[in-house]
């Protein structure tokens, strides 16, 4: 699991957008829209915690055997990762959207 961070484009100032990027080495189409949801919901539920940005979430073909927690785990952990700027400073938009 890859997940790449950006600030550029007028929607990542306001907002965490998410792009999926699912290669056909995955499986057919079944299984690779189901590797997407359960993604898209990873990602929902640790969405507070993200910083605001633009993410590209890049699956490898094992995470399909993942359960959901541990896949959970590993879409937060990379996110917050290529969020974090060098030096390990708090990343833009910071960790606590809500309070705004």
């Amino acid at each position: 699991m890859s997940v790449s961070f950006s600030l550029d484009g007028p929607e990542a100032a306001n907002m965490a957008v998410v792009g999926y990027t699912i290669g056909r080495s995955h499986g057919g189409a079944v299984e690779r829209n189901r590797l997407r949801r359960r993604l898209r919901e990873a990602v929902r539920a640790s969405g507070p915690e993200l910083p605001l940005g633009a993410y590209l979430v890049r699956a490898e073909p094992s995470a399909a055997g993942v359960g959901f927690a541990e896949l959970r785990r590993t879409v937060r952990a990379a996110a917050l990762a290529a969020a974090a700027p060098p030096g390990g400073r708090e990343p833009p938009g910071g960790r606590d959207r809500g309070a705004r």
